[in-house]
């Protein structure tokens, strides 16, 4: 993998700064602090669980200090010397043992000398709450907030146990102290009774990641990681990777390899933060999965989806029609999954009829919103020859909405009910009157749309150094490298100009196609395509003026050199 480690020279100064680590359901900020360490916890369905504070005694001041991120490994390291002595600290939270490890080790035996303390992070919300030592070497945290909907609230349960080698531990009070170690491993779960379920069951998959050896919850942990991050990777032309990353943001910010760096760390935090089975990030933060299908990371849509089905009578129609794209695009990336349409059916049903029976929408974004679900509606109804009177309906509801108006990007993206050639005056009326008041990563976005380099570029710089806006950038990334909305396949539309060079493997299209482009002096030379159904699609490369229709065989490499002609 290129570039995949976020490194500093100091800890970080505040949660914005800390680096993050998740398997979807149990997350950390990691300070890197060097004698005083703060580790935040969060559960998904407690976000502000508390703190681990670690206290190190050191044999003298410390210098050699790095902190870092591997995106690639997901793993967050602080590393530092007090006199001849290199201390490390590793931070990983494993998908597959559901269990927050922390690493302690040194290059002279005897030489870890810590306290680690467990603080509940709600304050006066909790109505109760506990912190005790269990045995030799345990913590365990229990108690209950208030939670509307819920009698007697939601309960709560947060375990650490140490497992130490070369010295002696003792458990007293909140506190695990830590004498003349050479080896310390912390071990961390949680769980509450939200979804009801047992939070006292984090207990038993404390107990059973404690008894597995290190590297092989490392290796379980790197290896269900990398099943997802490694399907794409985007290699970037970098000037400066030997220079911090916070160095480089604010000498370099218009190096690509910093572009590639902001792509995947994109990505590793949807994996972080949205696994099958979970609960998603919010459902309010909806661009959290603007990449998640055109980056390979379909898996990571399903917790969106479950919530979706869950609470989508509980919200308002409107709000419940926008994410229910989502629903939508996920098949139109993934065709083959038919199961799926039958399990969106009855949920965008339901949300237009809501819409059908309610008041006409009255904002431009509403009415786009409100016509993307009947048609995404009237289409699934048609797939799957359901409802024909239903269908009438919509049609006679479709005929009578206004068309698109140009006031609000929505339509252009994420959804393409305007797109630039099909609505030319449309798309130019929008690029005029575009409201610049919508959010930086949203704009990078439809600046891809637009197949404006320049303003691609402009905004990816001033992301970089703003330091926000991480899944929408990444989507935005993605876009200006690959589009499939229009009914085609366009190959590099808004190609930075900084970007002289490059290649991205793993890309998703619509038609579940899969696509890797490499480029040189910002012109295409290379691409495959693949799909396991064949597929006939028209193509087009960096905006020309024609497509060529081309034909993927179902499961057969195609291949793309120079001009559209050369396979």
């Amino acid at each position: 993998m290129h570039e995949t480690t976020l490194w500093y020279e100091q800890p970080a100064a505040n949660g914005n700064t800390a680096l993050p680590v998740g398997n979807g359901r149990l997350g950390a900020l990691v300070f890197g602090g060097i004698e005083h360490e703060r580790i935040q916890l969060n559960e998904e369905s407690l976000p502000s669980l508390g703190d681990l504070f670690i206290e190190q005694v050191l044999p003298g001041p410390s210098k050699n200090y790095r902190r870092a991120l591997d995106l690639n490994a997901a793993v967050a390291s602080t590393a530092f010397t007090a006199k001849s002595t290199r201390f490390t600290r590793d931070v990983f939270s494993s998908a597959p043992d559901n269990v927050i490890i922390v690493r302690f080790h040194t290059d002279t035996p005897g030489s870890l000398n810590l306290k680690i303390s467990l603080t509940w992070g709600e304050g006066e919300d909790a109505t109760e709450c506990e912190i005790k030592a269990v045995g030799r070497d345990s913590l365990a945290l229990r108690g209950q907030i208030e939670r509307e909907g819920t009698a007697e609230g939601m309960h709560f349960a947060c375990f650490v146990r140490a497992r130490v080698e070369g010295g002696l531990v003792k458990a007293t009070d909140n506190t695990i102290q830590i004498v003349d170690a050479t080896l310390v491993t912390l071990f961390l779960t949680a769980a509450t009774s939200g979804q009801g379920r047992d939070p006292e069951a984090a207990l038993a998959t404390l107990e059973a990641a404690f008894h597995r050896p290190y590297n092989e919850l490392l290796a379980r942990h790197q290896a269900e990681h990398q099943r997802l991050f490694r399907r794409v990777e985007l290699s970037l032309p970098t000037a400066n990777p030997k220079v911090p990353t916070d160095q480089r943001l604010t000498l370099h910010p218009n190096d690509p390899g910093l572009a590639a760096l902001y792509f995947h760390y994109g990505r590793y935090l949807l994996i972080t933060r949205s696994r099958p089975s979970g609960l998603p990030p919010n459902l309010q933060g909806l661009m959290h999965y603007w990449p998640a299908e055109v980056t390979s990371l379909s898996d990571c849509h399903e917790a969106l989806f479950d919530s979706i089905e869950s609470t989508i009578g509980g919200i308002r129609p409107l709000d419940a029609a926008c994410l229910c794209q989502h629903l939508f695009e996920h098949w139109r990336f993934a065709p083959e999954k038919q199961k799926h349409l039958r399990r969106i059916y009855p949920t965008l049903k339901g949300i237009s009829e809501s819409l059908l029976t309610g008041p006409m929408p009255g904002a431009s974004m509403d009415l786009q919103i409100t016509r993307e679900c009947w048609e995404n509606t009237l289409a699934l109804a048609q797939m799957l020859s359901v409802d024909d009177a239903f269908q009438s309906e919509l049609e006679r509801a479709l005929e009578k909405l206004s068309p698109p108006h140009i006031s609000h990007a929505y339509a252009f993206y994420p959804g393409n009910a305007i797109t630039l050639r099909q609505n030319p005056e449309q798309a130019a009326a929008l690029k005029k009157t575009l409201d610049t008041n919508l959010s930086r990563a949203w704009l990078l976005c439809l600046a891809a749309r637009f197949e404006d380099s320049e303003a691609v570029q402009e905004h990816l710089s001033v992301l970089l150094t703003q330091g926000n806006g991480n899944f929408g950038a990444t989507a935005g990334i993605a876009e200006c490298l690959l589009q499939s909305h229009a009914a085609e396949l366009h190959l590099l539309p808004a190609l930075p100009p900084d970007w002289k060079s490059g290649s991205i493997t793993g890309l998703r299209a619509r038609g579940g196609i899969t696509v890797s482009i490499s480029w040189e002096d910002g012109k295409l030379t290379r691409a495959t395509l693949i799909c396991a159904n064949t597929l006939k699609v028209p193509l087009r490369v960096q905006g020309s003026a024609e497509t060529k229709l081309v034909t993927l065989p179902a499961g057969k490499t195609v291949v793309i050199t120079g001009a559209v002609a050369d396979r």
